[in-house]
């Protein structure tokens, strides 16, 4: 072959020229992108209960990606969008054949206002990626997934987005005073109006605002919960991750020969 399209071990991402400040992010458990009628489930190489699988699989192996890199805060895997975070991530699988992946992926932040809106990012894995000796393990297991250009394009494009100095600030205040308001609707609502999902300050809360403090407390602990459903995400995704790249393999050769 001619050597590698791309070059799987992350160099761009470590490297990527970045001034965000770390703000917390959280990535929902992707969408599997399956119609909505059972009836109308293809007879391609995905089925239902490997695209649900691959949702949550494939949600781990962004969060693994962008914590490579230092330009995020915690990075939370979380069940569906209500999470209380500075960065939502939210994407949707719209292909997976083991040749061609695309995913949909938006970003949000806490005031949401989006900054990447229904991006497709796509690619068609190489074969070299399935040939090159050093992807291997002694075993000749895959080191690498062949998807793993996609998720880095993802974190890249995330930890470019210029959310700095006063903007992260405000972005911050906003994820606090909205958890507040989501334990007390009129919590903060002088300084904070939601108007067709955009949240905008009016003011700034009183540092030393008891209700404040106790808010960051709940806060806290609300967080600590969400850390604490990390390893079971974390320990699915990496209990199938041999069985799904023994998938990815032979999808590739069947969706290359199909196509």
């Amino acid at each position: 072959g001619t050597g590698p399209i791309y070059d799987y071990g992350g160099e761009e991402l470590v490297n990527s020229e970045v001034n965000i400040e770390p703000l917390s992010v959280s990535i929902v458990v992707f969408d599997p992108g399956l119609p909505e009628d059972p009836a109308d489930y293809t007879s391609d190489t995905s089925w239902p209960e490997l695209r649900r699988a691959e949702s949550m699989h494939m949600a781990v192996t962004l969060k693994e990606t962008m914590e490579k890199t230092a330009n995020f805060g915690a990075v939370r895997i979380t069940p569906d969008a209500r999470s209380s975070s500075d960065l939502h991530v939210q994407a949707r699988i719209e292909q997976s054949n083991g040749e061609d992946v695309s995913l949909k992926v938006t970003v949000s932040d806490s005031t949401g206002k989006k900054w990447i809106n229904n991006k497709v990012y796509s690619t068609r894995i190489n074969e070299y990626v399935f040939q090159e000796p050093r992807y291997r393990d002694e075993d000749g297991e895959l080191t690498v997934d062949p998807y793993d250009v996609i998720y880095e394009r993802i974190a890249v494009d995330i930890a470019k987005l210029k959310i700095s100095g006063e903007k992260a600030a405000k972005v911050r205040t906003v994820t606090k005073l909205r958890f507040a308001q989501n334990m007390s609707r009129e919590a903060f609502s002088d300084i904070l109006k939601q108007r067709n999902g955009i949240y905008t300050l009016t003011g700034l809360p009183d540092d030393d605002d008891p209700m404040m403090k106790r808010i960051e407390n709940i806060k806290y602990r609300d967080d600590m919960f969400i850390d604490s459903l990390q390893p079971y995400y974390e320990s699915f995704s990496s209990d199938m991750s041999k069985p799904y790249s023994v998938w990815q393999q032979q999808a590739y050769v069947e969706s290359r020969s199909a196509r």
